[in-house]
């Protein structure tokens, strides 16, 4: 049987969603299974893929994830960061980065140093473009000194553009110190200074080298530590052993040559000079070494086989031979002046070793005051007794002569002095040839003081007197008075008499002011100072400290009593002398009073 079949024209369209059951198109020479060109469709249904021509490689598969939405398959989405390079000499790059790895965000900022020791916060040192900082806190202790940044200190470049390093440190004194030495300029703001060494100053306490190019800081090294500077010089006599594990510095002192060992120095060894000469030239020679002869050394002479007669010479350690005088520095000693054995200390004046004085010879006899010879470099360390003087005895210093009373050095009471009420009744007298004043006053003397005076020098001074009354007061009388006295002859001073009835019959001390020599005004108030017996010696101290007048005393010399203090012009116009002065005390055959020093 046979059907007709209708003619018909060839299929070229094919619907693959219904017309296909499994389609397998691996062996088609070719596949387009999506749209393509340079522009995403305005429209889309979900599902629909998209080939982009013009997209970089790996970017170009679009899917329609909801209507008119093409969506990136595959790819990297587009975050909006601007293309470039991030990051510089003096800046950083910030990135953010999602969850897919995607940079979602690009910035430079700018670079902000730290220290390399970041978990140490003192003395922290940060950059900042062409400027260095040392914030606070940041202390040095040196012994018992603590050092302290009060704010931080800034060091900024300028200037010639230079390439190099920044030294930061604290020197000796207590600074911060900003140190280069290059053509750019570096200033510094109260907290530190500038210095231009180009490195760490000798015995200064290092904190950082902060490097820097074209006047732009790059990096900072860290250069705190914990053991601190050692400032010790080492050289001759002194060996130092540094560990260089612990910073640990152990000093030695040598003390064969150059450092005296105490046990030396108890010796005696050090300064020991034995000639085994046979003759005058004596020579020896010194352990350690004598370096040279140096004026006011002293050595240790024995002469071991030929005593020290007549001229002599001495030589040591080779350094030449100086002639041996006596303490005069002229006279050649005496014969046999020094005994084979006896130990004798010699002194280098310079020129030649001199013996000291008195060696195997009585003092320079009996001198006088008033006829004393000149004392000069020769006569140094000669001692002259004083039979006539109230001065056992005097020595030259080398320049002039110095007197001695109650066992110390005194000032004779020298300078111009002048006379007030000297001559009613009986004439006061004084004599001054034997160094010190002897104020004599007759019994005719009966009214007020016989009074010695002489300018005063600037206040404030002090002026020590002592004094020592020569023969017993008659009951209740004074005898002497010192302190001040103004220009119109009134009086201001310390006066010591002889009472009965206050608390018992005695010497005493009061203060006291007189309108003049003869005419008494008052005593000052406080109670009077009791000495008991007769003083036989006795210091007074005046002072005159430019506002009050003191008034003190001594048995000693040594340790004072004030007895009262009062306003300068309290009674005076102006204290423009002191005096001493003595009275009749109310004796017949008067009174007399020695002055010995005034210092």
């Amino acid at each position: 049987m046979f059907l007709p079949v209708a003619a018909m024209d060839a299929q070229t369209t094919v619907d693959l969603s219904h017309q296909t059951r499994n389609a397998d198109f691996s062996l088609a020479p070719f596949t387009k299974p999506s749209k393509t060109g340079t522009t995403l469709p305005a429209n889309c249904s979900v599902g629909e893929t998209f080939f982009k021509t013009n997209a970089a490689a790996g970017q170009n598969l679009y899917g329609c994830t909801a209507t008119d939405i093409w969506t990136l398959l595959g790819g990297v989405t587009a975050t909006g960061v601007n293309p470039g390079t991030y990051g510089a000499v003096t800046q950083v790059p910030q990135l953010t980065v999602n969850s897919e790895g995607q940079i979602t965000a690009a910035a430079n900022l700018a670079f902000n140093g730290v220290t390399n020791s970041t978990d140490l916060t003192d003395c922290k040192v940060t950059l900042n473009a062409s400027t260095v900082t040392v914030a606070t806190p940041c202390k040095l202790t040196s012994g018992s000194t603590v050092q302290k940044l009060t704010g931080s200190a800034t060091a900024t470049l300028s200037g010639t553009a230079a390439n190099g390093a920044l030294y930061l440190y604290w020197d000796r004194s207590g600074r911060v110190v900003a140190d280069e030495n290059t053509p750019a300029s570096v200033a510094c703001n109260t907290q530190c200074v500038t210095a231009s060494t180009g490195g760490f100053a000798a015995g200064s306490f290092p904190l950082a080298i902060a490097n820097f190019t074209s006047n732009l800081f790059t990096d900072v090294v860290d250069q705190r530590a914990i053991f601190s500077n050692k400032n010790v010089n080492c050289g001759a006599g002194v060996t130092c052993v540094e560990d260089t594990a612990t910073g640990e510095l152990t000093v030695t002192p040598e003390t064969s040559a150059t450092l005296l060992a105490k046990s030396t120095h108890q010796s005696g060894q050090a300064l020991r000079c034995s000639s085994s000469a046979a003759g005058s030239a004596h020579t020896c020679n010194m352990s350690p070494t004598l370096a040279g002869y140096t004026a006011g050394m002293v050595v240790e002479f024995t002469p071991a086989v030929a005593a020290l007669s007549g001229a002599g010479t001495l030589n040591i350690d080779g350094l030449g031979a100086r002639a041996i005088k006596k303490a005069d520095g002229l006279t050649d000693p005496a014969a046999s002046e020094v005994a084979v054995g006896q130990q004798v200390p010699l002194r280098y004046d310079g020129s030649v070793f001199r013996l000291p004085a008195g060696l195997n010879e009585a003092p320079l006899g009996a001198g006088s005051f008033s006829a004393m010879p000149v004392c000069n470099a020769s006569s140094s360390g000669t001692v002259y007794l004083l039979s006539n003087s109230l001065y056992p005895f005097t020595r030259c210093d080398g320049t002039s002569w110095v007197y001695y009373y109650d066992g110390r050095s005194v000032t004779a009471p020298g300078g111009s002095w002048s006379w007030d009420n000297a001559t009613q009744g009986g004439s006061a007298t004084v004599d001054t040839s034997r160094g010190f004043h002897l104020l004599s006053v007759p019994g005719a003397h009966t009214t007020g003081f016989a009074v010695r005076y002489t300018t005063a020098p600037a206040a404030p001074y002090t002026r020590v007197f002592a004094v020592r009354l020569r023969a017993a007061l008659a009951l209740e009388s004074v005898g002497y008075m010192i302190g001040f006295r103004d220009s119109t002859g009134k009086l201001h001073g310390l006066e010591l008499g002889y009472a009965s009835g206050v608390s018992a019959n005695g010497y005493y001390l009061r203060l006291a002011r007189w309108t003049n020599p003869t005419t008494f005004l008052s005593a000052d108030a406080g109670p009077m100072e009791m000495l008991g017996l007769p003083p036989q010696a006795l210091y007074v101290r005046i002072e005159d400290d430019n506002t009050n007048l003191k008034f003190s005393y001594s048995t000693d010399g040594y340790d004072f009593h004030e007895v009262g203090s009062v306003s300068r012009t309290a009674h005076l116009s102006s204290p423009a002398e002191i005096f001493f002065a003595a009275r009749a005390g109310g004796a017949s055959s008067g009174a007399a009073m020695d002055v010995i020093s005034i210092q």
